[in-house]
């Protein structure tokens, strides 16, 4: 919804790229069942066997979608699509899907990488007519912008405020912890780092996937305010340490053997 308010997506997407954009935001964690891909295929997971082991919950997600509003026995009351084109149902189906794959992250630095490369600026010269003005953007890379826009969405959280970041940053520990502690009960691999230590847990993340994405993304859609905020809350995470202890505990979840 932000991206559509800002004249740089305005230039290079139309409402039908919005309408998938703003579908697959809803749905990309569809019926997810709080363990990761690597979890569900050391298990042998139904999911796992479906998908072949391949982006196992993105596929997942994507069909669920349109399980739920196209095959459902609730379908006729909720089937947004029911009044599309074929030709128009098959563009946004083919987006959705695009864009709910794309938040695997095993593929993060293929797109991130594939951005970078493409380098888009809104206005710029480079882009647009000898009068600066934009011209019309390749389907390709329309696409890569929406999945940008999505991945981005996705590990947003080191750019909310501080208190609402640090509420989810305890959701996703406590959950992968939780996953840690079934896969020691059944003693499979263990698929996740400990998760000991919350701060640099998140510095860790950040370091690694968000600081480099959401700034480039942000700076593509001069999202400044946003930057500003990724950096306040990096500051706030590393800002613990031995001498600065952090000061919320989180129970760690029991398995029986």
């Amino acid at each position: 919804a932000v991206v559509s308010t800002q004249s740089t997506g305005e230039n290079f997407l139309d409402p039908t790229d919005f309408l998938a954009l703003l579908i697959a935001s809803i749905c990309h964690d569809i019926d997810h069942p709080g363990r990761t891909n690597a979890f569900l295929c050391n298990v042998g997971h139904e999911l796992a066997i479906m998908y072949n082991d391949s982006a196992v919950l993105e596929n997942h997600h994507s069909a669920t979608t349109f399980k739920v509003t196209c095959q459902s026995p609730e379908a006729k009351n909720v089937n947004i699509f029911q009044n599309l084109e074929p030709e128009n149902f098959k563009l946004i189906r083919k987006s959705v899907i695009s864009m709910i794959l794309a938040t695997d992250m095993t593929q993060h630095f293929e797109h991130y990488n594939k951005f970078l490369a493409v380098n888009l600026k809104c206005g710029s010269s480079e882009d647009g007519g000898e009068d600066g003005s934009s011209t019309p953007v390749s389907q390709e890379n329309k696409s890569l912008i929406l999945r940008m826009a999505i991945k981005c969405a996705d590990i947003s959280n080191p750019s909310r405020n501080i208190s609402l970041a640090t509420a989810w940053a305890h959701r996703i520990v406590l959950e992968y912890r939780d996953q840690i502690a079934e896969e020691k009960s059944k003693k499979l691999p263990l698929s996740l780092p400990p998760f000991d230590d919350v701060p640099k847990s998140q510095v860790l993340f950040v370091n690694l996937f968000a600081m480099e994405l959401l700034s480039t993304y942000y700076d593509f859609l001069e999202f400044g305010h946003l930057t500003d905020q990724l950096n306040e809350t990096f500051v706030y995470w590393d800002s613990f340490n031995k001498n600065n202890p952090y000061p919320h505990a989180l129970t760690l979840p029991t398995y029986s053997s």
